[in-house]
């Protein structure tokens, strides 16, 4: 005779399939960036979900729509950006790039995806552009270089987190120069 005890771990596991199931089945209706915001590790409140999304986008996205989709919008800023961590981020620009999504090419707002993340004050993200060839000799609307930028930043307002972002800069040269 099965008692609740048996019945426990089995419901438990046909809850987890079901939840499992519905999401991959909703998954294929999300467009690219509503995809890589489930699959911010950091986003979401069940880690479980962000590791399907994370698959899912590694395994079914990437496709030149994806690409166009994206280079067309917030580019690569928006890969970048998140909670996730800075290996994360690494991936998902690795993936990207890989798939043709220019580390170079502004946003839809005019934002280089390298500026953007210094104006957020983010050394790693702006380390992860870099080590992907992400060009600090670009200017901004506003003829600035990523250095410019951060430089006057830093003098409007210091921190330690813009004096690494100015460190990084200093210490790298320019993609293809």
């Amino acid at each position: 005779m099965m008692t609740l005890r048996h019945l426990l771990p089995t419901g438990l596991l046909t809850l987890a399939t079901l939840y499992l199931a519905g999401a991959a089945y909703n998954l294929h209706r999300l467009d690219i960036e509503q995809a890589l915001v489930c699959a911010d590790e950091g986003g979401l409140l069940i880690p479980a979900a962000a590791q399907v999304c994370r698959a899912y986008v590694f395994q079914l996205r990437g496709t030149a729509d994806d690409i166009a989709r994206l280079q067309a919008g917030a580019g690569m800023g928006f890969v970048v950006q998140g909670r996730a961590s800075a290996q994360h981020k690494a991936e998902l620009v690795a993936f990207f790039q890989a798939r043709g999504l220019d580390i170079n090419q502004p946003d839809a707002q005019g934002w280089l995806p390298l500026h953007a993340s210094i104006l957020a004050r983010q050394p790693d993200e702006v380390a992860i552009l870099l080590a992907h060839g992400a060009d600090p000799l670009r200017v901004n609307n506003q003829q600035q270089t990523a250095l410019a930028l951060a430089q006057a930043l830093q003098q409007r307002k210091p921190d330690t987190k813009m004096q690494r972002i100015i460190a990084l800069l200093q210490a790298r040269p320019a993609a293809g120069h």
